[in-house]
């Protein structure tokens, strides 16, 4: 919107212009922000008697002068998006805990498919907000921590635990933290009571469908 005759109201595209003649005066533009950006900058040139233009908020204020040009410039840059997903191997009702500079407070995740703890979390970045960001996973017990992949972000990178990115106007990064659930060792032995050899033989130790290990008296031994 603005107070300039005749263009009360008006929508311009990128490098799009609007232009008019205007009697001296005092005129201001107004900039409706659109939701998925951040107006990050407004610059007028060409107002080269005093008092010049001025801009606050959303809005440029610019006193007209006969012979001037006047051009106000308002720059935009697109919201960023960043989402920290978690993919525990099997999925697992474990939560999994994070921390961030630069986004925000901590939070949970976990992979077990109830919305009452999500899986993955966003983060809207915008304005004087874009640049380095990090994320960061705890450790938890049972579980080895397997491998951080980012996408969208061409100057992502990982060491340890930590996600480090490079967050620029209008980028959708995604990055996955992958959790394998640590295996133990079950030892089971069998021990076969009876004089009578024809009681001996093999025996199988099934986990659910699967045979595991196989053996006779004294055999032991399973990994799970």
């Amino acid at each position: 919107t603005s107070t300039i005759p005749g263009k009360a109201s008006f929508s311009l595209t990128d490098n799009g212009t609007n232009s008019t003649s205007v009697d001296p005066g005092v005129y201001t533009a107004t900039e409706t922000v659109h939701p998925e950006f951040s107006l990050t900058d407004i610059t007028c040139s060409g107002d080269t008697i005093a008092p010049n233009s001025s801009d606050a908020g959303a809005t440029a204020t610019f006193n007209a002068q006969s012979g001037e040009t006047i051009t106000c410039v308002f720059t935009n840059e697109k919201d960023a998006t960043v989402k920290v997903v978690k993919d525990a191997i099997p999925d697992d009702p474990q939560d999994f805990s994070f921390s961030t500079s630069g986004l925000g407070a901590g939070f949970d995740l976990d992979d077990d498919g109830d919305a009452a703890l999500p899986n993955s979390k966003s983060f809207t970045v915008s304005g004087a907000d874009f640049g380095t960001k990090t994320v960061t996973e705890a450790e938890q017990a049972d579980w080895t921590l397997t491998d951080i992949t980012c996408t969208g972000d061409t100057g992502a990178t990982d060491a340890g635990r930590m996600a480090t990115l490079d967050v620029d106007p209008g980028e959708t990064i995604v990055c996955t933290f992958t959790n394998a659930r640590d295996t133990g060792k079950l030892t089971v032995e069998k021990e076969l009571i009876s004089d009578d050899p024809k009681e001996s033989g093999t025996f199988h130790l099934r986990i659910g469908d699967e045979t595991v290990a196989t053996g006779g008296d004294g055999a032991s031994g399973a990994r799970v």
